[in-house]
Formats: C-alpha cells, sequence, structure tokens
C-alpha cells in the first residue's frame, strides 16, 4: 500500500469503526445510490411520474439503500483494510 494511501487508512481506523461504516457506507454509498437510483427511475419511467409517486420513491430509496449502506461499509471496513489484503494473498 502506498504511504499516502496507508496514512489516510490510517486516520480513517483511529476514528472508529462506527464512524467509518456511516461515513463510507451510510452516507457516501447509501446516499448516493439512492439519489442516483431515484434520477435513473424518473429519466427511463419517463412521463408516467406523478409527484406523489416520485416523493415516495425518493423516501423509500433514501431509507433503504443507506441500510444497505450499512452492509456496504463493514464489508470495505473488514476486508478492503491493509489487513484485509495481506490476508488475501
Amino acid at each position: 500500500m502506498q504511504p499516502n494511501r496507508a496514512e489516510r487508512w490510517q486516520a480513517s481506523r483511529a476514528r472508529g469503526r462506527r464512524r467509518f461504516i456511516l461515513e463510507y457506507g451510510v452516507f457516501r454509498w447509501g446516499v448516493a445510490t439512492a439519489l442516483f437510483f431515484a434520477m435513473a427511475s424518473l429519466l427511463l419511467r419517463g412521463d408516467d411520474w406523478s409527484l406523489p409517486r416520485l416523493l415516495v420513491l425518493v423516501v423509500l430509496a433514501l431509507v433503504l439503500f443507506p441500510v444497505g449502506g450499512w452492509f456496504v461499509g463493514g464489508y470495505l471496513y473488514k476486508f478492503e483494510g491493509p489487513w484485509g489484503r495481506r490476508r488475501r494473498g
């Protein structure tokens, strides 16, 4: 691992597992994916959308994708750190 990358990983690790999962899994992956999903759904459905339907979709996406992001963040913390790469070879 490159020195700069290793230092950033150590800083993230020092903040703790929960904070890492919230930052990278819930907020970065979950919210970003939810917004992308809502926009893609809007574009793919075309004119078949009403405002209440769009609001329900956005609210559900902003709830469900961040929940999935918790697991994505946990995976990243456990398997993608320096010790995870060493363990896999």
